[in-house]
């Protein structure tokens, strides 16, 4: 039979702890998800910021994929935030738990549901034809003010100094 010393059992039990805090401390947590709109469209290029409120850092930024899905590994910290923002809608901020694999949905609000298309601007195929009035004023470093007005010409950009 195999004989087993105190020596022996310490340093397997040692070697346990060893192994269990280093698992701990370079452990990563694995965070996966959608954003999605309130009708369940995929958002494109939302911010995905997770922010550790403890030590008051960002630990890491994502972009959301055209299929608004995003992949995150973080440190085995805990305190952090899952904060998420995209043009029109509305900031959301999730708490991650301290776990080792997640995922994530989620829905974004919109800002405004009565958004209205801009209609473009027309742009002018000929010189002369419409001119934009642009109010200007800077302060001199002697503390006198300079006032200024531009008249410019929308097809080719000129003022109206330049054709004097």
């Amino acid at each position: 039979m195999l004989k087993v010393s105190r020596i022996n059992i310490r340093f397997i039990a040692a070697l346990v702890v060893l192994l269990s805090i280093s698992f701990k401390l370079f452990s990563q947590n694995k965070v996966l998800g959608k954003v999605n709109d309130s009708n369940g469209t995929a958002v494109n290029s939302a911010n995905i910021i997770v922010f550790d409120k403890r030590k008051q850092t960002i630990i890491s930024v994502d972009i959301t994929t055209g299929q608004g899905l995003f992949n995150l590994n973080l440190p085995g910290t805990k305190n952090l935030e899952l904060r998420v923002s995209a043009p029109g809608f509305k900031d959301q901020t999730l708490f991650l738990k301290d776990t080792v694999y997640q995922q994530v949905m989620i829905n974004l609000v919109s800002l405004d549901h009565n958004l209205k298309e801009v209609e473009p601007l027309l742009c002018p195929i000929y010189p002369n034809v419409t001119w934009s009035l642009d109010f200007m004023h800077d302060t001199l470093a002697s503390g006198k003010t300079l006032r200024t007005v531009n008249v410019i010409d929308d097809f080719n950009r000129v003022t109206q100094s330049d054709l004097m």
